[in-house]
């Protein structure tokens, strides 16, 4: 790559009490770990995390609290020479357990649920990138398909945390390196910048216009915003390099070179689903 990108991660929980602070600290520097991983193999970025951090600076104290001020976070990481912080808090985390019994056996089984915030902000600017919320609630049916039958809370965890951490980098991935419009010709497919391992054949994309910069009052950070969303398309073909999609609705006339382009929400796709049953019906 011509450029690889410093991104520094820092997360904290939300916990109150010691014994769940310690827990949500452990927590928070797993997830911190596999997010770390998931980065690095996108191979785009040098990934900084707190331990590199503390051996550098030395301000163990600071790097070690979760009450870390923001400007405090945001001097570091420019000290450091990153181009973009990741920081997020963790709200909500828990691995519940029933018993069932079926034909006279009794199987245990799992549900699980995590909850955490996050942001992304270029440190140069200082304006937020992007911030998202990951909530999911896993289900024993759910779980079945993330770990083995019978797996104990900490298989649940690890595997909870794992697809949390890459969901989330995939995330990230579409922030800073975001998936751009290169072109559309004359039948109305429409080229992206982006294929390889980032683009599925069958995927919903929205395309969107420029968005406005405004500054949240609560951080006094500055944040973009996307535009209106002038049409969507569905990835027809994926090379290395590139992939091709086909409009599915929206205005051709608003699509153009350097266009941002993201994936559509499930609520969006299943919208798109609804909408080809009906049609099928009707023919």
């Amino acid at each position: 790559f011509d450029h690889e990108r410093a991104v520094l991660v820092v997360g904290k929980s939300a916990s109150t009490s010691k014994q769940k602070q310690s827990s949500s600290l452990s927590l928070s520097r797993q997830l911190n770990q596999n997010l770390i991983s998931e980065l690095t193999q996108a191979r785009k970025f040098r990934v900084l995390d707190r331990e590199y951090l503390a051996e550098l600076t030395g301000e163990q104290n600071v790097l070690k609290s979760d009450d870390v001020a923001m400007e405090e976070t945001l001097r570091l990481g420019q000290n450091l020479g990153a181009d973009y912080l990741v920081v997020g808090t963790i709200t909500d985390y828990r691995i519940d357990q029933k018993s069932k019994e079926v034909l006279g056996l009794t199987t245990v089984q799992h549900e699980a649920a995590l909850v955490f915030d996050y942001r992304v902000i270029a440190l140069a600017t200082r304006e937020v990138m992007w911030s998202g919320t990951y909530n999911e609630f896993f289900n024993h049916r759910r779980l079945r398909k993330l770990v083995p039958k019978n797996s104990g809370d900490r298989q649940v965890s690890d595997a909870m945390i794992a697809h949390a951490a890459h969901g989330v980098a995939s995330e990230l991935l579409d922030v800073i390196f975001p998936i751009k419009v290169l072109s559309m010709n004359a039948d109305n497919e429409v080229y992206l910048n982006q294929g390889g391992i980032r683009v599925k054949e069958g995927e919903i994309f929205e395309i969107f216009l420029p968005g406005q910069k405004v500054v949240d009052p609560d951080t006094g950070l500055a944040m973009r915003l996307d535009g209106a969303r002038v049409a969507t398309i569905e990835i027809i073909s994926v090379r290395a390099k590139f992939s091709v999609g086909r409009l599915v609705d929206g205005d051709p006339d608003q699509i153009y070179q350097h266009a941002i382009s993201r994936r559509a929400g499930a609520a969006v796709v299943e919208s798109m689903k609804t909408d080809t049953k009906a049609k099928k019906k009707k023919v």
